[in-house]
């Protein structure tokens, strides 16, 4: 399951999302900025260790509530958890990301089609 640092990580990080679809003007706040620097790319995944379905519905709505200009959100986001789905999108993948779609428990796909923009 995602640690507690992770999901303190996206608290904050939705919190920034929600100031800036509020068009809030006020400086970044230290918990959003030492949210961004302690932010970590993960480079291999416990099978052992699924994602929550809590940590999927927060995400999900981290994801919904991001904001875009005049808030068009021009984008889908797809969590993928089935093994053959994340099989299948592994090819499309660069370098050594195709090996960790296959190994991670979720996997975030983003698709937009850019004549909507």
């Amino acid at each position: 399951s995602i640690g507690a640092a992770h999901l303190e990580t996206m608290r904050l990080l939705a919190a920034f999302v929600l100031a800036l679809a509020g068009a809030q003007t006020q400086a970044v706040s230290t918990g959003v900025l030492d949210a961004a620097r302690a932010r970590y790319a993960c480079k291999g995944f416990d099978p052992a260790r699924p994602v929550t379905d809590t940590a999927v519905r927060q995400l999900a709505e981290v994801a919904a509530l991001a904001p875009s200009s005049f808030n068009v959100q021009p984008w889908t986001c797809v969590l993928v958890r089935d093994q053959a789905a994340r099989e299948r999108l592994a090819p499309a993948m660069l370098g050594a990301n195709g090996k960790r779609v296959r190994e991670a428990p979720l996997v975030a796909v983003f698709a937009s089609d850019l004549r909507s923009c």
